[in-house]
């Protein structure tokens, strides 16, 4: 049954990656799904002020803009970080600005700089080795820990009306979901994910595993969908 799952989500991303690839062929060079002026208003019904934290992501041209969230966040003093690549899990970074200064990852994704501050993981000041082998950045400031409640934005392929997410096959998202949301157990009722759908990837099926976590709720189609009852 995993095995059929896995085939299933492998067949999906290949159908959707070729609808987009046809999608860009006659699209112009500025292509982006989701317009930034209208991001802006898309966001507004989270009530983004009320969090402490935004765990966000830097999006690549074909997913919804999240500057203007991060703007947002930032204009509202919430602490506001994003994600590097760290061997085979995701270490978050703190943002000051919305506009960068920003590093390229090795999918050719931006990324906070590795001086930035670590919120998550948290590394002691004696341990010299991130998780998994990754060295931490000598220079790096410590964390100053997290900060609740805390809203994370979550990327994805494809999702659906009740939270359910396709991500993009590398399994950074899973692992990074499974480990933090067990980490912080306790304050579950603090974390919100929230998903952001590209337009026209609101799908009605979505093959899961036993591992998929899903969104508490999602921004998809310009329309702000509770898919839990977490809130």
């Amino acid at each position: 049954m995993a095995e059929r799952g896995v085939r299933e989500k492998a067949e999906l991303r290949r159908r959707l990656r070729e609808e987009e690839r046809l999608k860009k062929r006659g699209a112009d060079q500025d292509y982006r799904p989701v317009p930034a002026e209208d991001a802006a208003d898309a966001y507004l019904p989270l009530g983004v002020e009320r969090y402490r934290t935004l765990f966000t992501f830097l999006s690549l041209p074909e997913e919804p803009d999240t500057a203007p969230l991060n703007r947002l966040a930032l204009g509202y003093g919430l602490i506001v970080a994003a994600p590097r690549v760290e061997g085979d899990n995701l270490g978050f970074y703190r943002l000051h600005s919305a506009s960068g200064p920003f590093a390229l990852g090795p999918y050719g994704i931006r990324e906070p700089l590795d001086t930035a501050e670590i919120l998550w993981p948290s590394r002691p000041p004696e341990s010299p080795q991130a998780p998994d082998g990754a060295a931490s950045p000598p220079d790096a400031p410590p964390s100053p820990g997290l900060v609740f409640p805390l809203l994370v934005a979550v990327p994805g392929l494809a999702f659906t009306a009740d939270g359910r997410r396709l991500g993009r096959g590398k399994g950074y998202y899973d692992r990074f979901l499974a480990a933090f949301l067990a980490a912080n157990a306790s304050r579950r009722e603090q974390i919100t994910l929230l998903g952001l759908c590209p337009p026209g990837r609101l799908l009605e099926e979505i093959p899961t595993e036993a591992h998929d976590i899903r969104v508490d709720c999602l921004i998809a189609e310009k329309a702000y969908i509770i898919t839990s009852d977490i809130r």
